[in-house]
């Protein structure tokens, strides 16, 4: 029975193959081609993702529409007599995003946005070793944001935030225990609500630091448990509606942006992410009002340190690079294939031309590699060796009005 309740519970895990935990902050191509080093400059639309205070130095009528596209890869070495390697299947992400701001009377700015700052998924081949944690998981994965921004003074601005989330999430996976022979499938959806608030400071011309913090919450993960083949009539009674709480972390993010020589700008943030706030799973079976099983997960608290540059090479073209690493929240003993998370270490470049006055086209590519995660103490028994790597690229346009 905990193991039939436990597909639910996998469901809420691999949400992200992209970051720590399961962010995607990859969110516009400028930022993302500053290694997210973005929130000392915020000074694009997708300000609204990084800090949004940004916005009130952003005059008009700003628009931002891109996209960012995904290719990861994992493998994991089983230490068994066997030795063998499993590859995951061969997947490609799109994370698209849109942001607007409007430079209002009074002081104030107003901003929104639509992207997707969690998802993605993993899928290995059926039959594998690990077919019983993981085959197929998918997230979709949608930020719905409003932002007002206020110019407390000529070099300073504040602002404040709320977002609506919602997700749908689906799984397969093999089924192992008593009563089951088969494949499990299951469909879930959950919404949630965050808040957040920023400040931009420039001190001095060549100067600028921000601060944006956005506050945890929870998604209600429903969900349809749905058995596939040769089952007991005790296994079906595990059948029905699930339920799982899913915290999402609260983050605190601290950045500098230096105007170092006319040509260059010199960026660097550090962010917090509240991982701790996932303690536990917990996963009910709505239907008969009792829980199926509680697990702990004791991810912790990690931080990602941002590093970029941008250099203007002529008048109407950017260049920029940077690095990041990233610490991993979850420990060996929790790790299993729906997430083969570690600590990451990336590489970007990228670049932003001005086809005119008011639009710019940048673009970006990002180079993600995992610390190679040998993993012997499991509470899932399913040790071994996990290497996952990763290619990033996107383009964005934004015009000025």
């Amino acid at each position: 029975m905990k193991k039939t309740a436990a597909l639910l519970l996998a469901m809420t895990l691999p949400f992200g193959a992209m970051a720590g935990g399961f962010m995607i902050p990859e969110q516009g191509a400028k930022p993302s081609a500053l290694a997210g080093a973005f929130t000392g400059l915020a000074n694009d639309p997708s300000a609204i993702y990084f800090n949004p205070a940004g916005i009130s130095f952003q005059k008009g009528i700003n628009i931002l529409i891109g996209s960012t596209f995904v290719s990861p890869a994992s493998q994991f070495q089983a230490v068994d007599v066997s030795n063998t390697l499993h590859k995951q299947k061969e997947l490609f992400f799109v994370v698209p995003q849109v942001f607007f701001t409007m430079e209002w009377e009074y002081g104030l700015t107003f901003g929104a946005g639509v992207y997707a700052p969690y998802g993605l998924g993993t899928e290995w081949e059926a039959g594998w070793p690990g077919d019983n944690l993981s085959r197929e998981i998918h997230l979709e994965n949608i930020h719905f944001a409003g932002v007002v921004s206020y110019q407390v003074m000529e070099n300073l601005s504040v602002a404040g935030s709320f977002a609506w989330s919602t997700a749908k999430a689906t799984l397969e996976r093999k089924a192992e225990s008593a009563g089951l022979a088969g494949d499990v499938g299951l469909e879930g959806t959950g919404s949630g609500l965050h808040w957040g608030v920023s400040a931009l400071y420039k001190p001095l011309d060549l100067l600028s630091i921000g601060v944006s913090y956005r506050a945890g919450t929870e998604l209600e993960m429903t969900g349809d448990i749905e058995i596939s083949g040769e089952k007991t009539p005790a296994a079906s009674a595990n059948e029905g509606k699930g339920k799982v709480v899913l915290p999402l972390p609260q983050t605190l993010n601290i950045g500098v942006a230096v105007q170092a020589l006319p040509e260059l700008i010199l960026t660097a943030d550090y962010n917090y992410n509240g991982w701790s706030a996932y303690e536990k799973l917990e996963i009910e079976n709505t239907d008969q009002n009792r829980v199926l099983s509680s697990s702990p997960r004791n991810w912790k608290n990690t931080s990602t340190y941002r590093f970029g540059a941008q250099y203007t090479l002529w008048e109407t073209l950017d260049l920029r690079g940077g690095f990041l690493r990233d610490e991993d929240p979850v420990e060996t003993k929790y790790s299993e294939p729906s997430l083969p998370d570690a600590g990451r270490t990336g590489y970007t470049l990228g670049a932003g031309y001005r086809l005119f006055e008011n639009v710019s086209v940048d673009a970006y590519t990002l180079f993600l590699f995992w610390d190679k995660k040998e993993v012997n103490d499991n509470e899932f028994n399913f040790n071994g060796t996990y290497q996952t790597y990763a290619t990033l690229f996107g383009a964005s346009v934004s015009i000025n009005f």
